[in-house]
């Protein structure tokens, strides 16, 4: 009896470990090397603070001018991925897509996109840019560059989920940079 009390608890995590590690997210992606040192920066904002309203839907709509620096070797391309979880709807909305940016590239802004870089569709399925716009509430928007040891062969009109999947066993590296933006700073 004791023997079974004593492995009733052991037996209970393993299998809750078992269950929750199958739990994962199907479009997860995860990189195929850890402890990386590229980084994703603004100089409109800084990791964690707000997003100047020129950057903003309601704004100029502008895309805010990011840094790229440390990119891996062995890296074909960049992508970026802009991404709003706070947004009313599952899965958040998606604000920007970008791939194939070459890896030599160290800024991106508006009117300072990389040749050969490809713009794929939004939540709102239009292409380009669209700023934060958050309906009420302060919302995070996570812009995540990833380090790619291929190009895509994706159409320009590929949403988030096409490019989430062919990006999936490709990635090197992962990095993320977050800003907030309020209903009430909308213009």
């Amino acid at each position: 009896m004791k023997l079974i009390r004593m492995t009733m608890p052991l037996l209970t995590a393993t299998l809750l470990l078992i269950f929750c590690s199958s739990c994962s997210k199907k479009d997860e992606i995860r990189p195929l090397t850890q402890g990386g040192v590229m980084k994703l920066s603004c100089s409109a904002f800084a990791d964690g603070e707000k997003i100047p309203v020129e950057f903003a839907k309601l704004g100029e709509n502008r895309i805010p001018p990011l840094e790229i620096a440390g990119v891996p070797d062995g890296t074909k391309t960049l992508a970026i991925i802009v991404h709003d979880p706070d947004a009313p709807m599952p899965g958040g909305f998606y604000h920007w897509t970008l791939w194939n940016i070459p890896p030599e590239t160290t800024s991106i802004g508006t009117g300072n996109l990389p040749a050969g870089a490809v713009e794929g569709e939004t939540s709102w399925g239009t292409s380009g840019y669209n700023g934060p716009q958050p309906p009420f509430g302060t919302h995070r928007y996570i812009f995540y560059l990833y380090a790619l040891n291929t190009d895509l062969n994706l159409p320009a009109d590929s949403n988030v989920k096409e490019l989430k999947a062919a990006m999936k066993e490709h990635v090197l590296e992962i990095t993320s940079l977050t800003g907030k933006f309020a209903a009430k700073d909308n213009p």
